[in-house]
């Protein structure tokens, strides 16, 4: 028997399989708890002591919560971290182990300042730390932590650019007492406030984080592209290992970098969804290609060693969620999917929802 997390839609469940699942075998962790794919991990599973898996989630209420549920003993625990802060989607929290087995928690509202905090104790979260804040913008959202074993435990915090909606970050080498300066890693020739890159991060935790990124927002962005970066030792590069700037010459010129997925010459706009990396090393991409708004298409790309090969799996309906309006008013999410994630242990496989007669 083996564990798999799977995180679709808006709920948040541990599946237990053998060589199938039943709806028997989810165990729901919130009732009440929702969040957006832009911030990431929600969820991490850690085997120290205790064998855990933890994720956060933002309630109907507004409030910041972080969860634990032990795959030994069964047992459940929430706690609250932030009461009322937005009743948003964006604003879930996303999470970090350190190195002791402490967990950090970090979120936004949807635009404004970046807020962490720390577990007191390892593998425990009864009690976290007082709630700092990061000013880094009216514009901040989406945290993405990685922490780096090879570079001394540096934490890298990405988000979306407080002032300029581009993908940033900022570095502490003190597990959050103090913040280096906000730095941009990419920015078009010629943009404006409607360009927004939207990204995806994984790491392999010890020397490399790799990047999916794309033009901006597909209701703005009429050939929604997607790019790939890897970080490493102080250097980003392509996938076929060019370098393209270090750390001392940010931001990297966006029309400068390959495409992943090039939706000018396909004459379709994507979203990126997810990126993990395979065993040896390989980039893979999922997303969704939008040929019309009421269209959605889920696909895979992976970077063969010399060029990204890129694969439609299935169709994905129309946007999620549905809902009753009249004729004349238009969805306001219309690029919204019902959601596709990677399998990071083997990315060959994929997870999605998708309607089938009807539901």
């Amino acid at each position: 028997m083996y564990k798999r997390l799977l995180l679709l839609s808006q709920c948040i469940f541990i599946i237990y399989t053998i060589s199938a699942q039943r709806a028997e075998d989810l165990i729901t962790i919130a009732e009440d708890g929702a969040w957006c794919w832009f911030s990431d991990p929600r969820a991490v599973y850690y085997k120290g002591i205790h064998e855990r898996t933890y994720t956060g989630f933002v309630t109907s209420s507004g409030d910041i919560m972080v969860a634990s549920w032990d795959h030994f003993s069964g047992d459940e625990q929430q706690t609250l971290i932030y009461p009322g802060l937005q009743a948003d989607d964006h604003v879930n929290p996303s999470l970090l182990i350190l190195p002791d087995g402490r967990l950090m928690v970090f979120f936004s509202r949807h635009g404004g300042k970046l807020f962490y905090a720390t577990s007191e104790k390892p593998e425990e979260i009864g009690r976290f730390s007082n709630v700092d804040s990061l000013d880094l913008g009216k514009m901040a959202c989406y945290t993405n932590p990685v922490l780096l074993r090879n570079e001394n435990n540096r934490i890298y915090l990405f988000f979306r650019g407080g002032y300029d909606w581009k993908p940033s970050f900022v570095t502490s080498d003190d597990y959050g007492k103090t913040w280096s300066e906000p730095k941009t890693i990419v920015s078009k020739k010629v943009s404006n406030i409607h360009n927004r890159p939207y990204t995806k991060i994984v790491s392999d935790g010890k020397s490399a984080i790799h990047f999916a990124f794309t033009d901006g927002h597909p209701r703005d962005e009429s050939f929604n592209s997607i790019y790939y970066l890897k970080y490493e030792g102080g250097s980003f590069y392509d996938a076929a290992g060019s370098k393209m700037s270090d750390l001392k010459n940010l931001p990297i010129v966006q029309e400068k970098l390959p495409r992943a997925y090039d939706g000018e010459a396909a004459n379709q706009r994507a979203w990126i969804w997810d990126i993990a990396i395979t065993g040896d090393g390989r980039p893979v991409i999922a997303y969704t290609t939008l040929p019309e708004e009421t269209s959605h298409f889920y696909n895979w790309g992976i970077w063969t060693g010399t060029e990204w090969k890129n694969s439609r799996i299935c169709s994905g309906g129309s946007a999620f969620p549905r809902f009753s309006r009249p004729k004349q008013e238009r969805d306001p999410e219309p690029h919204y999917s019902g959601g596709i994630v990677l399998d990071h242990n083997d990315p060959y496989r994929v997870y999605l929802s998708r309607p089938v007669n009807d539901r």
